[in-house]
């Protein structure tokens, strides 16, 4: 805090240093918060519009005449490449005016090399010291009990298992998550700590964090496991809207129908469970109290994206994807339409598309959409360059969601009346 804080005027940046699970970006961000706090009360300037439509070259010169004059505090997450200590000299500018940057990395050497090009304070982080995961475990898994005390005859239990945890605050609270559904009776928690044990001996190519991880998905009631896969589908660091993601899972058939309460309030009850599972962290909230934002840890991602290939839950298709050649899958994520024409695809039984993609949207990439993927229930474009909406999309019968949001689509065709089973229609900003 006092790097900072305090000290020079020159451009200072701050790298938090530490493996996968250990805290780094929660800490950053409780820095980088409590700095808005203090310094950022009266300031209402709005940023500069369509950023995300700006190529890297103006994109930089936008940001670095936006800087010029102002203190200024910028967070990178997660970076794993040397070379993008380069880029972020060339797009933020040293002004002497006390501004800092945070970076966090999971890597020493990445760490070091920022030494290049600014003035660096390293902090490497550790795992928690034993009384400190012991605190935060039982905070976790006895939050219903009176003072958040461990029962006396689950103490021994509960030690052998933050033990296995090694420190690690993400696999504490993930346990802890798991733990706090189930009774609190030692054959119970004796049972929890053996899985704990048989799956840190199997698949050792495996790290023990993810061990841990996939045991808490493994422990999941049944109607809750798609909805965390679904966390798989969107990009890493992507905010999820919980509207967005409610809205697909009801399309999807994953909320369960009860006569006295609407579908939204289940759907809801089964976010608000896997946050209290410590599986999904809430990124925003907003002024009524409820959940606006959240996403999953990018470590518990690498196990949802492992889980979603085995299930043949969703394809993830990527830039060099030229083309879609997959066997059965449910679902597309598609991060570059360019690459992939899925008028080439023979699988009928696709009930998801998502597009991810914010480049330039070729007119190939519809054709056949509603002939090829009869099956289809959600179709979601958001933030994409979708101009056009083929004539032929209301013969998609079962199409229970589409979301045009921030695309360039201005005319609906006639046929979107035909499609009798749509339940969200998202024109938000088109």
């Amino acid at each position: 805090v006092r790097c900072l804080v305090e000290g020079t005027n020159e451009l200072m940046l701050v790298s938090v240093v530490g493996m996968g699970g250990l805290g780094k970006t929660t800490l950053s961000m409780v820095l980088l918060i409590d700095m808005v706090k203090k310094f950022c009360k009266d300031c209402n300037e709005p940023i500069p519009k369509d950023l995300q439509m700006m190529d890297d070259r103006t994109l930089i010169t936008q940001v670095r005449q936006y800087l010029e004059s102002k203190r200024y505090l910028v967070f990178f997450d997660d970076v794993w490449q040397e070379k993008i200590s380069d880029e972020i000299k060339d797009a933020l500018i040293s002004n002497n005016k006390g501004s800092r940057i945070i970076v966090t990395t999971r890597i020493m050497h990445v760490a070091e090399y920022f030494k290049n090009s600014f003035l660096v304070h390293v902090h490497k982080l550790q795992p928690l010291p034993p009384n400190k995961a012991w605190e935060l475990f039982c905070n976790r898994a006895f939050r219903s009990e009176p003072g958040g005390q461990c029962p006396t005859e689950l103490e021994d239990l509960s030690i052998e298992i933050v033990q296995k945890c090694g420190g690690l605050p993400l696999a504490i609270v993930a346990i802890a998550g798991l733990l706090s559904t189930k009774l609190k009776t030692k054959s119970e928690w004796k049972q929890v700590s053996q899985n704990i044990r048989m799956e840190l001996e199997r698949n050792v190519h495996l790290t023990d964090l993810i061990k841990i991880l996939s045991l808490s998905y493994d422990n999941l009631p049944y109607h809750l496991k798609p909805c965390l896969l679904y966390f798989g589908i969107y990009p890493e660091d992507c905010p999820i809207s919980r509207k967005r993601l409610t809205g697909q899972w009801m399309a999807e058939g994953f909320v369960m129908n009860e006569v006295r309460r609407p579908s939204e309030e289940v759907a809801e009850e089964y976010l608000t469970e896997l946050i209290q599972r410590n599986l999904v962290e809430v990124t925003r909230v907003g002024f009524d109290g409820r959940v606006k934002n959240c996403q999953v840890h990018d470590l518990l991602r690498e196990v949802i994206i492992r889980k979603m290939k085995d299930l043949s839950f969703c394809h993830l298709m990527h830039e060099d994807d030229e083309q879609v050649t997959v066997g059965i899958t449910r679902r597309f994520s598609i991060a570059a339409v360019s690459n992939n024409d899925l008028s080439n695809n023979r699988n009928s039984g696709i009930r998801a598309i998502f597009v991810f993609d914010k480049g330039e949207f070729p007119k190939h990439f519809m054709d056949g959409l509603s002939a090829k993927f009869k099956l289809l229930k959600v179709l979601d474009f958001e933030n994409s360059l979708l101009s056009f909406i083929p004539d032929n999309l209301g013969n998609l019968f079962h199409l229970r969601y589409l979301n045009l949001r921030y695309t360039k689509v201005t005319v609906l065709p006639r046929s979107i009346g035909d499609l009798v089973n749509l339940e969200t229609l998202d024109l938000r900003q088109t």
